[in-house]
């Protein structure tokens, strides 16, 4: 199977983003869809791709990515490339641990979004600093609060919706819900606006948070499941599996 270049451009750019510690993740892929999963198993990723891509699913560590040319079988992914020169070169890696369908079911058993929806744009990344490790997210007040800390020296950054009004941050205007601190990783938060200038977030309605891009030409949605810094971990598959 060869996928078009829309789809390399995915894929590498989920590999780029995995390298370079911004999202680190695995991918799968069936029928229109590619899954992206964060190493913690806290935040998954869904992007729609135009056509009947996958006719056989496929999934892979993101920085194993080397081809265009995929194929999977019994466990084993394979990169292949063919040089002009007569000679091919195959990469083989292990599969992860779950199937690509295995990750549609769990995305699909969280439901539809629900809760009040707040639209962040790329702007609010330049009022956070990349070398705190957290973004931790609170309905105060029917607004949105957006904290970073360092939990070993207690500094703290908070951005709220200041006396200038919403300044084009879409922090709510008051009429969200309440909720306690949802928390995730800063490079992982900034990685989704690697795909797209603004996302719009449900909060407040449910243990997780859904999102979507609010650029129509990026099909990006997702859900955020509950993390508490040191104790990350798997949050989203182990609640669909019962765990």
């Amino acid at each position: 199977m060869r996928v078009d270049k829309r789809v390399e451009a995915l894929f590498a750019h989920a590999a780029a983003l995995h390298q370079s510690g911004k999202l680190k993740n695995t991918v799968y892929c069936i029928g229109k869809f590619v899954f992206c999963l964060n190493q913690d198993h806290t935040i998954l990723l869904k992007f729609v791709v135009r056509g009947e891509v996958f006719e056989h699913p496929v999934s892979f560590e993101a920085s194993d990515y080397d081809s265009q040319e995929i194929e999977e079988q019994d466990g084993v992914v394979k990169f292949v490339q063919r040089d002009s020169s007569g000679f091919d070169r195959t990469k083989m890696c292990s599969t992860p641990n779950f199937t690509p369908q295995q990750i549609v079911d769990v995305f699909g058993g969280f439901g539809k979004p629900v809760g009040g929806k707040v639209t962040l744009p790329s702007a609010v990344c330049g009022l956070l600093e990349d070398n705190l490790s957290h973004v931790e997210f609170r309905g105060v007040d029917g607004c949105l609060s957006i904290v970073q800390r360092n939990i070993y020296t207690g500094t703290l950054i908070e951005v709220t919706r200041g006396k200038l009004g919403d300044i084009g941050l879409g922090l709510g205007d008051g009429s969200l819900e309440d909720f306690g601190p949802i928390a995730l990783r800063t490079d992982d938060f900034f990685a989704l606006y690697s795909f797209a200038e603004g996302v719009d977030f449900w909060f407040g309605g449910s243990d997780v948070v859904f999102f979507k891009s609010t650029d129509s030409s990026v099909a990006m949605s997702g859900i955020i499941g509950q993390c508490v810094y040191d104790e990350l971990g798997g949050e989203l598959v182990q609640t669909k599996e019962g765990g």
